[in-house]
Formats: structure tokens, C-alpha cells, sequence
């Protein structure tokens, strides 16, 4: 009896001593640990800057056909038309979660390149429609396919998601040595954060020179959705080949590089012995305190003040542009200058919110320059003055865009309040948890999984300002 008891002990040691070692770091030095994050750059980055470029084009090219006679030939009504861009939203929105419940199970790979697939051949199809119904149809179904795309690069196919240490992740504790990896990661994905506004001069510019008119007996903006449609077709395909999977599968990388990239992540999963499980687990109580904290309600509408404005100006700029007297050609031109504006401020933005370690005064910034911006709209006294109303974007030739322009103005508003209140929290959160002892001490009164668990009302949890 003592002997079978002695020869578990002993098995139970080696399994322990087994585990230690698995969950033991392996060390690089400050360069290697750049190359092997480098080599993960260069396959992830111009991929999925690529991916978001399509994404963002199928998205808002619909502006660009109805410069192009779309409305004309389905006959379509004002009213119709913006049904028509409204419709793309609901299956977006309600589909947010069920899409994240499908991602737990779906390799990313076959995932974002079936998605790309499904949804570029509805768009190519979109080139054929003959009537409105047609039109609603063709939109909520791309909506519907490209939720899920947008999700999956977001969570599981980042720099962050295969090693890259970032600040803003909720439930993690991140040492003060993880800064520089931050501003990496900040630079790193700027590319893929700029896609948007690259999406929106390259759809103005494609649409320009797409001077098909007539081809085939198609109408010019026909060829606007075929052409995209198919050009997403070709890249989706390509996925399944050259999209990745993860960290823990990647082939371009050496199996000591795969693993020094989990055991990086598990590290960071906001433990200090790296033995917390790569894969989430559904925790309801996180689910609850989601849609609970009034915290997430303001950062709420901080992100609406950023999309109601981006998308009301995508459906719409080239509209105003040709209402200001310009030909179809050139009002497709001149919204290439504004979005090209956007792909270089967002990089700068970002560098300098990394470089001085601060958010709010980079959120607050652009968003009093949007409502100026709005002010401009609603103040121009005569809509005879083209140049200075495409400065503006504004005619008021069309008083009913009143309406959303007060919208816009309010809504930049309401953002640069929600940012300054939050900033004043998170700087009381931070202060009182800088009272709650030290590491050691918190370590000593909470376990690992419970610390991860709290997310962050976690004492080790610092929010960023």
C-alpha cells in the first residue's frame, strides 16, 4: 500500500514537473523576439489591410453607382435609395453575436475566405439587379456575409491575437515593460485601421476609371459592383491558401517560434504564471457586466459619433459633389482628396496618442474639428460658391440634408462629452486602485483565474487616458 502510494507521488511529481516546463517561457533576446513578431507583420498586415480595402469598397461603392445613373435606371425614390443603405445595418447588427458564437468553432482561414466568396458573388450580382427589391435584397445579404468577416480579423487574426502586447485589452495585466510593445502594435495595424479611408479614394478613383458605360448593353455603374464583386471573389479564394490560422498552426513559422507565441499569449492573459488557457471561455457574468456598466454606454457612443459620421459621408459625398455642379466623372475624382486626408492622418494620429501615452485629447481633437466641420455645413450662406461648398461638402440647394447635418453636429458633440467624462473616471478608477496594495499583495489576496475573471475591475488592471 505504501509503495503504490509512493509510486503516485512520484508520477504526480513528474506530471507536475512536466507541466512546469511546458508552461516554462522560452527565452529570445529584445531582437529576436522583434524578428519573430516581424515575420508575423509581414504575413498578417498587408493580407488583411487588403481584406479590410475590399471590405470598406463593397461597402460604400453603392455612393459611387448612384452617381453613375443607378438611381435613374431602377427608378428608384429618395426614400428608396437610403432604405436601401439602411438595410445593410440590421442583419449587421443582429447577427453580432450568433457570428461570435460560430467563431469559436471555424477555423479563420476557411471562415473569412467563405465569407469573401459568398459575398463577392452577391456583389458581382448586384451589377444585374433590375429593380429596388432587387437592390434591399442583394444589401442585406452582403450584410449578412460580411459580419462575420469583419469579426473574425478582429479577434482572432490581429498582430494582438498572436502575440502583440497592447494596453487596451479588458482583463489583462500588462507590466510596464509591455509600453514599447504597444506603440508596435499601434504602428503595426495602422494599416488595416487605415484601410477604411484607402477603400474610400480607391472606390472614387475605380469608379472614375471605369468608363464602361455600354459595354455588354450594361450600364457604367452595372460594371462598378461586377468588377469589385469579382476582384473579392479572387482574393477570398486565396485565403484558404495564404490566411493563417493562428500562432499555434502557423507553417511560416519554426515550432519553437509557435511556441515562444503561446506561451507569450498565455503570459499575457493577465496571470504571472502563464497558465491560463488560450481558448475564452463563455463567462455570463462578463456577459451581464458588459451590458451593465455605463462605462461601455459612453465608449458607445464615442464609436457612433465616429461611424454615424463616416457612413453618412461615404453614401452621400459623392451625391453633394454632383449637386454642386460638377459632371458624374469628376464628383467620383473629388472625393479621392478627402478620403486620401484620412489615410494620412490616421497613422499620425495614432503615432502621437502612442508616443504621449495618452487618448482622450487625440479623440477629442478631431471630433471638435468634425463639429466645426458641421458648423461650416449649416453656416454657408450661398451655394454658388462651389469651391468653397466642396470644402465643405454643402448645398444648400438640398435643404433636407439640414437634418442630418444637426445629427452629425450633435452626435461629435455628445462624443467629446462621453470622452471627458470617461477620461475623469478612468483617472478615479486608476487612483483607487493604486491604493489597493501592490502586486504582491493583490497576487496574494486573489488567485490567477480570479484576477483574470474580474477583467477590469481587476486591481491590477490600469486603464490608459
Amino acid at each position: 500500500m505504501l509503495e503504490k502510494e509512493k509510486i503516485e507521488s512520484i508520477e504526480d511529481q513528474l506530471e507536475t514537473a512536466a507541466s512546469d516546463e511546458n508552461n516554462e517561457l522560452i527565452q529570445y533576446d529584445e531582437k529576436e523576439t522583434k524578428a519573430i513578431l516581424r515575420k508575423v507583420d509581414w504575413r498578417l498586415i498587408p493580407m488583411l489591410t487588403l481584406l479590410y480595402v475590399l471590405s470598406f469598397i463593397d461597402r460604400s461603392n453603392i455612393g459611387n453607382a448612384k452617381v453613375a445613373g443607378m438611381n435613374t435606371d431602377l427608378g428608384l425614390t429618395g426614400s428608396q435609395y437610403n432604405i436601401a443603405l439602411t438595410v445593410f445595418f440590421f442583419p449587421y447588427a443582429l447577427l453580432e453575436i450568433p457570428s461570435n458564437m460560430v467563431l469559436k468553432v471555424v477555423r479563420p482561414s476557411i471562415w473569412i475566405g467563405a465569407m469573401m466568396l459568398a459575398w463577392g458573388t452577391v456583389m458581382t450580382l448586384m451589377g444585374i439587379v433590375k429593380d429596388f427589391h432587387g437592390l434591399t435584397g442583394a444589401r442585406a445579404a452582403v450584410s449578412q456575409l460580411r459580419q462575420p468577416f469583419e469579426e473574425r480579423s478582429r479577434t482572432d487574426m490581429t498582430p494582438q491575437a498572436w502575440g502583440r502586447r497592447s494596453w487596451l485589452l479588458p482583463g489583462q495585466y500588462l507590466p510596464s515593460d509591455h509600453l514599447p510593445g504597444l506603440l508596435y502594435l499601434m504602428t503595426a495595424i495602422n494599416p488595416v485601421v487605415g484601410a477604411a479611408s484607402m477603400s474610400g479614394a480607391l472606390s472614387g478613383l475605380l469608379a472614375f476609371g471605369q468608363q464602361m458605360d455600354g459595354i455588354a448593353n450594361l450600364s457604367g455603374w452595372r460594371w462598378i459592383f461586377i468588377i469589385e464583386g469579382i476582384a473579392t471573389v479572387v482574393v477570398g479564394t486565396t485565403c484558404f491558401f495564404l490566411l493563417p490560422d493562428s500562432s499555434e498552426t502557423a507553417t511560416f513559422l519554426k515550432p519553437e517560434e509557435r511556441k515562444f507565441l503561446c506561451q507569450r499569449l498565455r503570459h499575457d492573459a493577465g496571470t504571472k504564471s502563464g497558465k491560463v488557457d488560450l481558448q475564452d471561455k463563455f463567462h455570463w457574468p462578463t456577459i451581464v457586466a458588459a451590458f451593465t456598466d455605463w462605462k461601455i454606454w459612453l465608449a458607445v457612443i464615442i464609436y457612433w459619433g465616429n461611424t454615424i459620421s463616416i457612413y453618412g459621408f461615404t453614401y452621400t459625398a459623392p451625391s453633394v459633389i454632383l449637386g454642386l455642379g460638377y459632371s458624374a466623372a469628376n464628383a467620383q475624382l473629388l472625393t479621392i482628396p478627402i478620403y486620401a486626408l484620412g489615410v494620412i492622418g490616421t497613422p499620425l494620429i495614432a503615432f502621437y496618442a502612442d508616443k504621449h501615452q495618452t487618448r482622450w485629447p487625440f479623440i477629442v481633437g478631431p471630433y471638435c474639428i468634425s463639429a466645426i466641420g458641421f458648423l461650416g455645413l449649416l453656416s454657408i450662406p450661398h451655394p454658388r460658391l462651389p469651391g468653397l461648398t466642396y470644402a465643405f461638402l454643402f448645398t444648400l440647394v438640398k435643404p433636407n440634408y439640414w437634418l442630418g447635418f444637426w445629427f452629425g453636429l450633435g452626435i461629435s458633440v455628445a462624443a467629446v462629452i462621453a470622452t471627458v467624462v470617461l477620461k475623469f473616471e478612468y483617472q478615479r478608477l486608476n487612483r483607487r486602485k493604486e491604493t489597493e496594495g501592490t502586486e504582491e499583495e493583490v497576487r496574494a489576496k486573489y488567485g490567477d483565474e480570479e484576477l483574470t475573471q474580474m477583467g477590469d475591475k481587476s486591481p491590477l488592471f490600469k486603464y490608459i487616458v
